[in-house]
C-alpha cells in the first residue's frame, strides 16, 4: 500500500526592482507565462501560446512593473483576465505543481483573488490572493476533492512589489 506524501509551500519575498535584460521564455514543462506586459487592447498572450488571456469586462491598465511592464487591476468585479477551461490546469491530488507571480497592493477590507480557477463542472478549484487583513492566501481543492489552504502571518499590503511561490508537492513515502 502506497502512502502519500503532501507538502504545500507559500513563500513570499520582498526584493528589489530589477531587470537582468535578457528575454525570458518559458522553460520545458511550464504550462504557462503571460507577461502582462500589453500596452492595449483584451488579449494578453501565453508565451507558450495555447492558453491566451482574456479581458472580461474592462482591461487593466498598463504600468511599470518590476522588470518591464505590468498591469494595473483596480479591484473591481469586472477588472479581470480569463483563461478558457483547459485540462492541463485539471490538477489531481497526486499533481506536483507551482504557481508564480509578482503582486504591489495595498489596502485592506475585502478577500481579493490575484489569480485562480474555479470551474462549476468540477470539484478543482484554487486561488491565490489576499485576505481582508492583507495576508497573502493560498486556496486548493483538487479534482478527488482534497482541499488544502496556507495563509502567511504576516501582511504584504505595502504598495510594494512581492513575489509569490506557491509549491504543492506530492511523492510516494
Amino acid at each position: 500500500m502506497k502512502n502519500l506524501l503532501l507538502k504545500s509551500f507559500l513563500l513570499v519575498s520582498a526584493l528589489g526592482i530589477f531587470s537582468n535584460g535578457f528575454t525570458q521564455t518559458c522553460p520545458e514543462g511550464m504550462i504557462s507565462y503571460w507577461r502582462l506586459e500589453e500596452s492595449t487592447g483584451t488579449v494578453f498572450a501565453d508565451e507558450n501560446g495555447i492558453h491566451d488571456a482574456t479581458a472580461v469586462s474592462s482591461s487593466p491598465v498598463q504600468t511599470t512593473g518590476i522588470s518591464g511592464r505590468a498591469q494595473f487591476f483596480n479591484g473591481s468585479s469586472s477588472n479581470f483576465l480569463s483563461v478558457a477551461d483547459h485540462s492541463a490546469f485539471d490538477w489531481a491530488g497526486t499533481s506536483s505543481f507551482s504557481i508564480e507571480l509578482w503582486v504591489k497592493y495595498s489596502g485592506t477590507g475585502a478577500t481579493e483573488v490575484f489569480i485562480g480557477r474555479d470551474d462549476p463542472s468540477s470539484p478543482v478549484h484554487w486561488w491565490i490572493g489576499t485576505t481582508s487583513t492583507g495576508k497573502i492566501e493560498w486556496y486548493t481543492r483538487t479534482s478527488d476533492g482534497a482541499d488544502g489552504d496556507v495563509v502567511t502571518t504576516n501582511s504584504y499590503n505595502d504598495g510594494a512589489w512581492h513575489h509569490i511561490v506557491c509549491l504543492l508537492y506530492t511523492s510516494d513515502a
